[in-house]
């Protein structure tokens, strides 16, 4: 039966062409869900999106064809259904993905929920690219459905992946798995990974650990387990829970805060876990507050919302001494309701309190789009990370300025594990949540 549905709806391939000139609209993007069946539509659609360069002809078949694009989409999301999810990928490679960083000083960029292929994502992705980082990462999330043409149309020549000098990773978000995650398997990671002289260090997996003498940097792959096995539950009640492999892989090769290490650690998931404005994936939490115990803090940068925003950390409240920033407002666009606020956060979970600053301002250039239909949207940006031996440096910046919003920096003592933290912000671009003060950002609060 699948056969003859695709039959039916494989037409001529230049209907179905990658055309990177018709770019994602941001009303699009910011209207949508989670959904998957829906985001399995709006790929069809963006595939039928007639661009000025095409002719009257061209313009009139794309027109029609977006008539269908719901069945259309139903049946890429019946294909999806139908298909077999993938073993979780291992590291075939002796590195057993823990790649050092030569040296013991690097630049890092950070983007995440940014592989949109929207003006916005370009001109983000184009002014990362201006820092010239040794290494590039994706913290996940590719549009639609990470399909094949999707990684192509983001990470491919006519894309603005601002790839890193030394190597670029990736770690999936649940999008990817929206089409079984083969773009992300077959056409993303076989570009992913570490050039040092002849030799490359192949990223074979969704999840990695950067190292040098002083610092960690470890990415998870949240993502596998946002979509389920069964049908009831591809879009259902998913925990992103860690898998089993990357737990175990976590424990016996990374080994982290293992005794007499005492280098410093900043995590990278795709999802949260902890937020002011959605749910947490708290399935997160409890699997790494064993691993990663409270005795000693550590750095953790998610996406999944889009939005820019910094949490603290409480003795009393968390499992795990994490500074949190919320950095997924790569490329998507910051939708921020129908007026400038944000949402409230949640008074009442106290996971949910340590909330210190987040960037709730509109972007004047989507004015516009505000008065076509009544959405606000903010600033689009990305992270810098600047490890120079004891100290690592983290700029966070928006894709108007060459200033950074937040500059934080954090010395770790290999001696005995201390991390201490300060940090300087433009209090003229970012909101404080309540009394919050700038300092709550890197310092432990015990009340």
């Amino acid at each position: 039966m699948i056969l003859v549905i695709k039959k039916i709806f494989t037409f001529n391939s230049k209907i179905f062409q990658v055309k990177p000139s018709a770019k994602n609209r941001p009303q699009d993007l910011s209207s949508m869900n989670r959904s998957v069946f829906k985001s399995h539509v709006r790929e069809v659609r963006r595939k039928n999106m007639a661009s000025e360069e095409d002719n009257a002809w061209m313009k009139l078949k794309f027109n029609l064809l977006s008539m269908f694009e719901y069945p259309i989409g139903a049946y890429y999301y019946l294909a999806y259904i139908l298909s077999r999810k993938r073993p979780l990928p291992r590291y075939k490679e002796i590195h057993q993905g823990i790649f050092p960083i030569l040296g013991s000083q690097c630049s890092i960029g950070l983007l995440s929920d940014w592989a949109s292929y929207t003006s916005e994502s370009i001109r983000t992705g184009n002014k990362l690219k201006e820092h010239a980082c040794d290494i590039t990462i994706h913290m996940g999330d590719i549009y639609y459905v990470g399909s094949r043409e999707d990684v192509l149309l983001n990470f491919g020549e006519a894309g603005a992946w601002p790839w890193g000098k030394k190597a670029s990773f990736a770690i999936p978000g649940n999008h990817e798995y929206f089409s079984s995650a083969a773009g992300f398997y077959e056409e993303l990671l076989p570009k992913m990974g570490l050039t040092s002289g002849e030799q490359i260090w192949k990223q074979e997996s969704g999840f990695f650990c950067l190292e040098n003498d002083y610092w960690r940097i470890i990415g998870l792959d949240t993502g596998y387990h946002s979509v389920g096995k069964q049908i009831i539950k591809k879009t259902l009640g998913q925990d992103a829970r860690l898998d089993d492999y990357l737990l175990k892989w976590l424990k016996e090769v990374v080994k982290p805060f293992a005794p007499g290490d005492n280098r410093g650690i900043i995590l990278l998931t795709h999802h949260q876990p902890k937020s002011a404005f959605e749910s947490p994936y708290e399935k997160i939490v409890e699997q790494l507050a064993p691993i990663l115990g409270n005795k000693r803090p550590f750095i953790w940068l998610w996406g999944h919302e889009h939005r820019l925003a910094f949490y603290g950390t409480n003795t009393q409240k968390d499992s795990m001494l994490h500074f949190g920033r919320c950095i997924g407002h790569g490329g998507m666009p910051v939708a921020l309701g129908n007026s400038v606020k944000l949402d409230a956060p949640d008074l009442e979970s106290g996971q949910q309190q340590s909330l210190v600053f987040h960037d709730q301002r509109s972007n004047p250039k989507h004015e516009e789009l505000k008065t076509l239909s009544n959405q606000v949207l903010g600033y689009n940006g990305y992270a810098t990370i600047e490890l120079d031996h004891q100290q690592a440096i983290l700029r966070y910046y928006d894709d108007e300025s060459r200033d950074a919003l937040a500059t934080e920096t954090w010395e770790i003592n290999t001696d005995n594990g201390d991390m201490t933290g300060a940090i300087d912000i433009n209090e003229s671009a970012l909101s404080f949540f309540q009394n919050a003060v700038p300092a709550d950002a890197v310092t432990i609060q015990n009340h």
